[in-house]
């Protein structure tokens, strides 16, 4: 089941600027049917600009380990910009069953659109030079041990 929602986390990065961001995509993946096989193809933008990509096969077997991607956010922009938006769109794919992954390129399969969809990640506001906004933790609520009710 998905979760319906987009959950965006804010980091904040003081000056001096690192010459390198290295953020690293942790994809888990849960493959319950044993005979699913799946494309799963990966585009990782920096605001609408794309900076990577990566495409997988997976079967029931890719649920043991989750699949990893490192990239530097920073890599090809100069000056940097005040913020920055990374986020990760992947298009999913169902091969019908039986299919030979061997036979696969993960590249360049065209699905059924019947088959295929699309999953978001939760994107990563990366502001430079001003702290992260926080929030002040609430305050815990007021004991009523001891007091009685009116």
């Amino acid at each position: 089941m998905f979760r319906q929602r987009l959950d965006l986390v804010t980091l904040g990065v003081a000056s001096p600027y690192p010459a390198a961001l290295w953020i690293t995509l942790r994809q888990s993946f849960l493959v319950k049917q044993e005979s699913a096989r799946i494309v799963f193809r990966v585009v990782i933008l920096r605001d609408k600009d794309q900076i990577g990509s990566f495409a997988v096969l997976l079967d029931s077997a890719a649920s043991a380990a989750p699949y990893e991607y490192t990239f530097d956010a920073f890599a090809g922009v100069s000056p940097l910009p005040e913020t920055m938006l990374i986020s990760a769109q992947a298009e999913v794919i169902l091969l019908p069953a039986g299919t030979d992954l061997a036979q696969i390129d993960a590249n360049t399969y065209k699905g059924d659109p019947d088959t295929a969809g699309t999953v978001l990640s939760n994107p990563v506001r990366i502001n430079l030079g001003t702290p992260c906004p926080t929030q002040a933790a609430p305050a815990p609520p007021a004991s009523t041990a001891g007091k009685e009710s009116p």
